[in-house]
């Protein structure tokens, strides 16, 4: 009986403060699941490559009732397209938002497609309407024409169509 008071003395008094507690200090404080190197692919038909989306680190909102990824926010994220026609995006955060269905890309934003490229601090694809936007300034290169829309601008995928707010522009050579 002493040797076990003895061990629970030595436990309690010498122990307490050689092993401190871990405390996990992440990015997005609330999610349910935290992803290191994390990947998403999506294939259409025969193994064909749809898309392909990476981040170095990955944050996953669930609906806990119905197990389903309500956001998943992305660190260093990159994304590729493949089909229809081939488009990239990165930046350094990005939150992919299933219930309002857009993605949102901040941080030394880039997105290229067959037609355009498209640079700034903030960017916002709508998946239902396929526009990308944004309320900041950006600049667009599109063939031989550079352009900062200071104000903002829009860019309809399905009707390829460009609106640029308070146009800047620039002819490269």
């Amino acid at each position: 009986m002493k040797f076990v008071f003895l061990f629970l003395f030595y436990l309690f008094f010498y122990c307490r403060n050689s092993h401190p507690v871990l405390k996990e200090q992440t990015r997005e404080p609330f999610a349910n699941v935290r992803i290191y190197q994390f990947e998403r692919i999506e294939y259409k038909g025969f193994g064909q490559k749809k898309w392909k989306l990476n981040a170095k680190e990955a944050y996953l909102y669930q609906d806990e009732k119905e197990a389903k990824d309500q956001k998943i926010v992305l660190y260093e994220f990159e994304f590729l397209q493949f089909l229809p026609h081939p488009a990239e995006a990165r930046s350094e955060r990005a939150v992919l938002d299933y219930t309002k269905n857009y993605l949102l890309i901040e941080g030394n934003a880039f997105y290229r497609d067959h037609e355009i490229q498209i640079e700034g601090s903030f960017l916002e694809y709508h998946f239902e309407k396929e526009h990308l936007e944004s309320n900041q300034e950006v600049k667009i290169k599109r063939k031989n024409l550079e352009t900062i829309c200071q104000g903002g601008m829009l860019y309809d995928k399905k009707q390829e169509l460009q609106i640029c707010r308070k146009p800047r522009g620039f002819y490269l050579q």
